[in-house]
């Protein structure tokens, strides 16, 4: 079965950054980890672009 395995996201209630890693695994056991490591600079962006236009 292929399962997608949930590491943490390294912060509790946050709003502005996240550190999510998991591991994809196959149906031959093999494994990948992705590392996030990164923040929701996009929903940042967004909330500036929202105060601009308003």
């Amino acid at each position: 079965m292929e399962k997608i395995i949930m590491l943490g996201t390294g912060h509790a209630m946050t709003l502005d950054c996240f550190n999510t890693c998991f591991v994809l695994q196959n149906n031959r056991q093999e494994n990948i980890l992705v590392d996030t490591g990164g923040g929701l600079q996009i929903i940042k962006q967004f909330l500036i672009y929202i105060c601009i236009q308003n």
